[in-house]
C-alpha cells in the first residue's frame, strides 16, 4: 500500500476560510479572542510545512475488495502547527472509508504553521490523500 499526501497550495482564490473567526480563551487574560483563519491562496503567507505525518490506516473493506481511493481533506491548521479541524471535501469512490481514515490521520499531523509577516497564523489548508495498493 501506498500513501500519496499531496499539499493543494496551487489552488487560489478566495476562500470561505478568510471570514471564519476562531474563538480561542487567552489563559492569561481569561477572555475570548477572535483567531483570523486566513485562506490558502493568500499570496501574503508563507505556506506551513508538515514536519509529522500519521499515514491513514487502509480502510479493511476496501484491501479486501482491492479499491484504491482519493481524499481531498481540508485543515485548519492554527498559529501553533496543529490541526484544529479536518472534514472531507471530496471521496473517492465514497462509501469505502477512505474519508474517515483520512480525517483520523490528519488530525494527528503536525506542521510549522503558515507565517505573515513573520508571525505565526492560523490557516486553512487543503491536502490530497491516495490510497493504492501495491
Amino acid at each position: 500500500m501506498a500513501l500519496i499526501v499531496l499539499p493543494m497550495a496551487a489552488l487560489q482564490g478566495p476562500s470561505e476560510a478568510g471570514s471564519t473567526q476562531l474563538n480561542a480563551l487567552s489563559s492569561r487574560e481569561g477572555q475570548a479572542a477572535a483567531q483570523k483563519i486566513y485562506p490558502m491562496g493568500d499570496k501574503r503567507l508563507v505556506t506551513p510545512k508538515l514536519v509529522t505525518q500519521v499515514n491513514p490506516v487502509y480502510p479493511e473493506k476496501a484491501q479486501k475488495a482491492g479499491t484504491q481511493g482519493k481524499v481531498l481533506v481540508e485543515v485548519v491548521i492554527s498559529n501553533t502547527g496543529v490541526v484544529t479541524d479536518a472534514r472531507v471535501v471530496k471521496e473517492e469512490p465514497a462509501g469505502h472509508g477512505f474519508g474517515e481514515a483520512s480525517v483520523a490521520a490528519v488530525k494527528q499531523w503536525r506542521y510549522e504553521p503558515a507565517t505573515l509577516k513573520g508571525r505565526p497564523v492560523a490557516v486553512k489548508w487543503l491536502v490530497t490523500i491516495n490510497f493504492r495498493l501495491g
